[in-house]
């Protein structure tokens, strides 16, 4: 179990690979709840070693998530362009 998790993942109902997903207002609360609880996270380094990383802020956060409907849900800063690496 990962101790830092808000959640008990062994009682937790799995949201990966069910085929059952969420309903969209609960999908933009979840999305919400973890943006807030993770915004002010600032521990850790940008990866310099990836120029397009190097020149990244650490203090932008955002997420975005679109559903097999394309539905999206967005927040934070969503319209700041910057490079995806090892996703």
């Amino acid at each position: 179990m990962n101790q830092d998790l808000p959640f008990d993942e062994d009682t937790a109902p799995s949201r990966v690979s069910t085929g059952d997903l969420p309903a969209p207002p609960e999908i933009r609360e979840l999305v919400t709840e973890t943006y807030e609880r993770y915004r002010h996270e600032d521990s850790g380094a940008v990866a310099d070693y990836i120029p397009a990383l190097a020149e990244a802020s650490p203090d932008l956060f955002g997420i975005a998530v679109v559903n097999p409907w394309g539905l999206s849900y967005e927040v934070g800063d969503i319209a700041t362009r910057f490079s995806i690496q090892s996703v």
